[in-house]
């Protein structure tokens, strides 16, 4: 995923810094710390103390170094269409800002998309590289499999790990936005017209005696275009997707025969 840097800044809204330890990598340096400690109070070894507060420091550093990677970093997450056909892939726009931190580890980033109408939850990961200091990070991201109804973008959630993979980091945003997705059209795409390029030539107007297919009922549609035939054969209610025809103005000009205005010379 490529990125494009600038030095503007964004605002976000940040949540909760979460933290999760990997004891399996924690437990080592503790109990090797412990073991040497126990040496060197046995044998009286300066060395074997020395060395095993070197062993608890190290978790502890790693442990900063996490926390500053993910002090300074906001995220933005929003749809770039509000509205789409069922079937289409959906497009987000993506911000990072990092806000001065020392900021050298990669992230993770999850983010969650809420169905409100049908209670679905999809969810995706992406691989984001880290961002220098006061720099922000664009990128657009592609989803699909987004289904009828109201999709909001739940939250965007940044994960990081500390640089010995002891500590995980984890930070949600709460992005907000949503994007309504419109039922499919159920015939062949190749047969609709491309009503942006027909809009710049001519006026659109629906046939209320010819469409080009049926599309599955939503609760806002017209009863009048329910298509009762086709409803009873698959067991739900579809409704006829109108024909629209370009209605182009035009000018009718007539020329008066010569020498003469009468009325008679009209019907003539």
């Amino acid at each position: 995923m490529g990125f494009r840097r600038d030095s503007t800044a964004h605002q976000a809204t940040k949540g909760r810094l979460k933290l999760r330890v990997w004891w399996g990598g924690l437990w080592p340096f503790l109990w090797l710390s412990l073991a040497l400690y126990l040496v060197g109070l046995s044998n009286d070894s300066e060395p074997a103390h020395f060395i095993s507060r070197i062993l608890l420091f190290v978790p502890i550093v790693s442990l900063v170094l996490g926390l500053v990677n993910m002090s300074g970093i906001t995220c933005n997450l929003k749809h770039a269409k509000q509205r789409l056909q069922e079937g289409q892939n959906a497009s987000m726009q993506l911000r990072l800002t990092n806000y001065g931190s020392l900021s050298k580890l990669n992230f993770l980033l999850h983010t969650a998309i809420l169905n409100r109408t049908l209670n679905i939850r999809h969810r995706w990961v992406w691989f984001i590289q880290s961002i220098a200091g006061e720099q922000s990070a664009d990128a657009a991201l592609s989803v699909s499999g987004l289904k009828r109804g109201e999709n909001e973008i739940e939250y965007a959630k940044l994960v990081c790990e500390s640089p010995l993979k002891i500590f995980v980091f984890e930070r949600e945003y709460f992005c907000g936005g949503s994007c309504i997705v419109y039922p499919r059209l159920l015939c062949d795409p190749e047969s609709i017209i491309n009503s942006t390029s027909l809009l710049t030539r001519a006026l659109l107007v629906q046939d209320p005696f010819d469409y080009r297919g049926v599309r599955e009922y939503v609760p806002t549609d017209d009863l009048r275009l329910i298509h009762w035939m086709s409803s009873a054969r698959r067991g739900e209610l579809v409704i006829k997707v109108l024909e629209r025809y370009g209605v182009t103005p035009c000018t009718i000009s007539l020329s008066a025969p010569d020498g003469s205005k009468t009325n008679d010379a009209w019907d003539e």
